[in-house]
């Protein structure tokens, strides 16, 4: 297979208009020789890392009430960033767990 164009949309995974995501970016890759497209993902590696040592409590709060545990959501996001943030590494129930909890975290304006 050869390699993928790569075109970038810029805000996408925004909860909020006014504040265009720089953490997360969707890309879509199109295959020249196939054709296929395959979209992924683009994590901001800075920023999880930040989340994950210094936004502990900001996690807790987040969970609090839901069934999960901040140490679980913790796990997803310390996973993600030992494997450069590649999201398609994860598993269904991580990936709910990204979505519900850290991509909004990641996201959020910062203070």
């Amino acid at each position: 297979m050869s390699r993928p164009l790569r075109i970038e949309f810029a805000g996408a995974f925004c909860h909020d208009d006014n504040f265009p995501s720089r953490s997360v970016k969707l890309n879509r890759d199109i295959y020249s020789d196939t054709g296929q497209e395959e979209l992924k993902m683009d994590i901001n590696m800075s920023q999880l890392k930040n989340l994950i040592s210094r936004r502990a409590d900001e996690v807790a709060q987040i969970v609090e009430g839901t069934g999960y545990l901040p140490r679980t959501v913790l796990g997803v996001a310390t996973y993600l960033l030992d494997n450069e943030g590649d999201y398609d590494l994860l598993t269904d129930k991580q990936k709910a767990t990204f979505d519900k909890f850290i991509k909004p975290l990641l996201e959020k304006p910062r203070r």
